[in-house]
């Protein structure tokens, strides 16, 4: 699971650990990350890093700029890997498609409301995410239908959908 900085706290990591969740997110740059990120050379892993009782990996490495970056995950990273920096950044990069897809289904799916009614917004939450996976679900098999392999590109698209389903006649 590619996440940002705000679930960098004991909680969310112990939750993740607990589920075996793979996790990989930068870490916040508090007093004693700074103070890892002073003294520690990159590429390094600092293995079993303890966080109010919680134990996980902090890799430090150099981003394309030279800048030191720390990432916390409990991934099994080897610091002696060449290309360590370049594949933690294009794993973590992979969490902006997900932003980009959420992005996409709260402006083509998402029904418009202005209820102050926690149970409608949370059923047009999960509405407009089931709408969304089946786009996704479509897309991808047409792709296989019609490709033999899904590359990521889109042949219907969130619009295109959406008109396919309102073209639907519900009485037959």
């Amino acid at each position: 699971m590619y996440v940002d900085r705000g679930f960098f706290d004991s909680f969310s990591i112990s939750l993740f650990k607990r589920y075996n969740i793979k996790f990989l997110m930068p870490c916040t740059k508090n007093e004693r990350i700074k103070k890892v990120l002073e003294v520690v050379p990159p590429p390094t892993v600092i293995k079993d890093y303890e966080m109010k009782n919680t134990l996980f990996n902090v890799v430090v490495v150099n981003d394309e700029f030279g800048v030191k970056r720390a990432f916390a995950t409990n991934i099994d990273f080897n610091e002696n890997d060449v290309g360590l920096s370049e594949r933690l950044f294009h794993l973590y990069s992979k969490r902006w498609s997900i932003e980009t897809s959420y992005r996409v289904k709260k402006h083509s799916f998402r029904p418009k409301t202005t209820s102050k009614n926690y149970f409608i917004r949370l059923f047009y939450f999960l509405f407009s995410a089931l709408l969304y996976n089946l786009w996704i679900l479509i897309d991808i098999l047409i792709c296989l239908a019609l490709l033999g392999h899904f590359n990521g590109n889109h042949l219907v698209t969130s619009k295109y959908f959406i008109t396919i389903l309102l073209a639907i006649d519900p009485g037959g």
